[in-house]
């Protein structure tokens, strides 16, 4: 949590509370990269409302799915004056509109309160328009709403191969080869483990970055600054109570079901070896190029690699005229490797077609080891419940050390069911996803702190209806101890429990 003004603080719990709300959509294609988005074009006269959903975890599937990534969402109401946002119309969404939706509009909303004549505020929400309804009278719009998600979903990326990087150095890595348009800013745990191998091959940054959050028993989200999250497992025994205290009734949020129960982790590693230089692929047919033509050919690499060579000359390739003559010489190769894949551009430099013969890849490639499965069980809970086994996948888990870390981990999350509450109070703004909260229950005394794990805004220019509604996990039940301590960091605790 960002420390909000003190203003912002006072006038969002005075009695008496006058709304602010400002969304800002990017009408004039300035994009993120727009200094304090002064070209962006301000649409808060003609909203209704906004509604929106930040989650760290799916709550639905039990709150201790870990590693599972989540895309925070939203509904923006528009008023249509004048049609104003019809696709059909002269508005200021004509520009932006196939078929009448308004496809991936980046939007940013700011909610607050009034202190005197000043509105006070903080970001509630980053991301981009994903469909666009037009009411059957063309009176509104209905705008809906994702997270900066968007942007790492759906392109199949490929990368080289990375040696030994902790989590937060392989996550900016991701970050930093995506175009600068769309490129976040990073919130990111170091994690708790190295990945001795990581790379991407048709995979999403997305899917990616779930594997790298179950490896470090962590989550992944992007929070409502639109800056990407990364915490690993300590998170919530590291974090520090906000000072934010609420006073409201607790109802609870469970459907108590045995799907959100596992009490037989099977966790699975396989670790790797990196081999001296050999061949990794070869053409297997010649390749024919006239004079002056540059031809591209893709090479699905034999194993991952951690390095692919560019091929010499006689070495690694050769060439011939039609009549036979060696011109090996006259042809050059430039090369793009990643780790399960590569192109080669080959061009002729010269005055005849030649055939190259023969074309091959040389690489130090990765020697992936026989795996091995630890299963770790917890015998009251299969009493209670039955025998439910899960089978994390994760790539990244390549020693054994995180392997039977991460499935003690598992299986303390797992092995019962946690309880969840809800607690509906009037807006507190700069809260968010993954805060750590005092909430005090006026009927039965609980008086303990929470983690804040969902919070749903309802933003209208009403001050009554700018509200949340928060999802909460109680911290004793995922971190009954207090004296711990971190290696290198604290001192160690009354009891000298080693934590991490």
């Amino acid at each position: 949590m960002q420390a909000p003004h003190a203003n912002l603080v006072t006038a969002a719990t005075a009695n008496f509370r006058k709304p602010y709300l400002w969304v800002r959509a990017d009408l004039a294609r300035a994009g993120w990269l727009d200094a304090g988005y002064s070209n962006w074009i301000d649409i808060t006269a003609f909203t209704d409302g906004v509604t929106l959903d930040s989650m760290a975890t799916d709550v639905e599937q039990g709150i201790t799915i870990i590693g599972q990534t989540v895309a925070g969402s939203g509904v923006l109401t528009l008023r249509n004056e004048n049609q104003k946002f019809s696709p059909h119309g002269a508005g200021l969404y004509s520009n932006y509109t196939t078929g009448g939706m308004a496809l991936k509009v980046p939007v940013i909303v700011n909610a607050g309160f009034y202190y005197s004549a000043t509105g006070y505020h903080t970001r509630a929400f980053s991301g981009y328009i994903t469909r666009f309804t037009e009411s059957s009278d063309g009176s509104q719009v209905v705008c809906q709403l994702q997270d900066r998600s968007l942007d790492l979903l759906p392109a199949l990326t490929e990368s080289v191969m990375y040696i030994g990087d902790y989590p937060d150095t392989y996550i900016q890595r991701m970050v930093d080869e995506l175009a600068a348009a769309i490129r976040p800013t990073t919130v990111l745990d170091r994690g708790l483990f190295p990945i001795p191998f990581a790379w991407r091959h048709k995979e999403s940054p997305w899917e990616e970055l779930e594997f790298v959050a179950v490896s470090q028993a962590g989550l992944v989200y992007f929070n409502k600054d639109g800056a990407l999250v990364f915490r690993d497992g300590t998170y919530m025994a590291r974090v520090a109570n906000c000072g934010v205290t609420i006073n409201a009734p607790l109802r609870s949020a469970n459907e108590w079901d045995l799907s959100q129960v596992y009490n037989d982790i099977q966790m699975s590693w396989q670790g790797g070896v990196l081999m001296k230089r050999t061949e990794v692929w070869a053409a297997d047919c010649p390749i024919r190029l006239l004079p002056a033509e540059a031809k591209t050919v893709k090479a699905q690499l034999r194993m991952p690699c951690y390095e692919v060579a560019t091929p010499v000359v006689t070495k690694d390739y050769r060439a011939v005229s039609l009549d036979g003559q060696v011109k090996s010489s006259g042809v050059t190769v430039a090369l793009t490797a990643y780790a399960q894949s590569a192109t080669a551009v080959l061009t002729n430099t010269a005055a005849m077609p030649v055939d190259v013969t023969w074309l091959r890849l040389q690489g130090s490639y990765l020697d992936l080891q026989d795996g091995e499965m630890i299963e770790y069980e917890d015998s009251e809970s299969q009493s209670n419940y039955g025998k439910r086994s899960l089978s994390p996948r994760c790539d990244y888990v390549q020693s054994r050390q995180q392997a039977e870390t991460c499935g003690m981990f598992f299986l303390d999350r797992h092995k019962d069911p946690r309880a969840l509450y809800t607690v509906d109070a009037p807006l507190l703004p700069w809260l968010e996803v993954g805060d750590r909260i005092t909430a005090v229950e006026p009927i039965t005394g609980l008086n303990e702190d929470f983690f804040i794990m969902r919070m749903q805004q309802v933003l209208k220019p009403q001050s009554e209806l700018m509200r949340m509604n928060l999802t909460l996990l109680r911290r004793a039940s995922i971190v009954p101890y207090t004296d711990w301590f971190i290696v290198g960091t604290t001192a160690v605790g009354t009891a000298g429990r080693y934590f991490y």
